[in-house]
């Protein structure tokens, strides 16, 4: 079996290699999963060198919104151009998407009149007049709205593959908790819908502050300072939804990785300077070398967001230093 993948949450990858699916990245930009690539890789499955060996995909993996690890989100219209593309080369969309409704974006004070942007799930209903359904399974977590620790998610999609999940459960470990489900159905009952999508954004509106906290320490450290005048060490996109920041450190070259490697940096440098963060390199399907890191500003106060940053720079600082340059060149454009 294989699968696409974008940048891709570094639990699910091992579980794809666990059940023995070959999975192939697809390449991103500004809003995730890219259309152009999704669309050349099945247009020349058959005769490229890097597919034509492999059994023909049966799944597009995808995170639309606030993306782990990327950060990136996907507008209403690129999820059209991506369920097109589903549709006419037959592959089924899993849209993981427990970061929905931390939405930064707009936020309205009245909950239920918040606009959000429709799922993949919801916008299968235009078209359905020629394709009909079925090609998207989505599933969400209450995980990162109601408790970390409920590791609790549910799933929608065709009848068929849904029915299979709960038989293959039902095998494995039965059901998912009994008192997480419990707790959350009380919950849920207690608030309704409109006091859901109320804590719902509240839960994002104290996210956007750590994110803004955050991005600002990342501004004045790794990136061009306070005043504009700082030659950055780093490059991101602050994100619109979800809990990462994705980070391209400016790193020095070598011969395996022309843009330097964060895994080296990480597992030698910062750790020494007693700071860690997410080699990108585990997003990967092909695990490559790669200068992103992964962090997180979901739990970090201001001063230890600060602390953290600083450490990361002065390990960046150093492995310039260690390659042997006098003074760090400036990020190419």
């Amino acid at each position: 079996m294989a699968s696409l993948t974008e940048t891709s949450a570094s639990g699910v990858l091992p579980e794809l290699e666990t059940h023995r699916v070959h999975a192939i990245g697809i390449a991103t930009d500004a809003q995730g999963l890219s259309a152009d690539a999704l669309r050349e890789t099945l247009k020349n499955w058959h005769t490229s060198d890097a597919t034509k060996h492999q059994r023909y995909p049966k799944a597009v993996y995808t995170v639309p919104t606030g993306a782990n690890p990327a950060g990136t989100t996907a507008s209403t219209e690129r999820k059209r151009e991506i369920l097109a593309i589903a549709r006419e080369y037959g592959v089924l969309i899993l849209e993981d998407d427990p970061y929905y409704f931390l939405t930064f974006e707009d936020l309205a004070e009245d909950a239920v009149q918040q606009k959000r942007t429709p799922s993949y799930f919801a916008l299968e209903h235009e078209g359905s007049e020629q394709w009909g359904y079925g090609y998207v399974m989505r599933f969400e977590s209450f995980s990162k709205v109601l408790s970390a620790g409920m590791r609790l998610g549910y799933l929608m999609g065709p009848s068929t593959l849904v029915d299979a999940v709960i038989a293959i459960t039902a095998s494995s470990n039965l059901h998912a908790s009994g008192p997480s489900q419990a707790m959350a159905a009380e919950l849920l009952e207690y608030w309704g819908i409109e006091g859901f999508l109320r804590h719902s954004n509240n839960v994002a509106r104290m996210y956007k502050e750590r994110r803004d906290l955050f991005g600002k320490q990342l501004d004045t450290i790794l990136g061009r300072g306070a005043e504009g005048s700082q030659e950055p060490l780093a490059t991101y996109v602050t994100p619109v939804a979800g809990m990462f920041y994705w980070i391209k450190l400016h790193l020095p070259p070598t011969p395996e990785a022309p843009e330097g490697d964060s895994y080296q940096v990480i597992s030698e440098k910062a750790l020494s300077f007693g700071v860690l963060a997410m080699p990108g390199g585990a997003f990967f399907v092909d695990k490559r070398k790669t200068p992103y890191v992964r962090a997180s500003f979901s739990l970090i106060d201001a001063r230890d967001a600060h602390e953290s940053i600083l450490r990361l720079r002065k390990a960046v600082e150093s492995a310039w230093k260690d390659a042997g340059y006098d003074s760090i060149p400036p990020i190419q454009p």
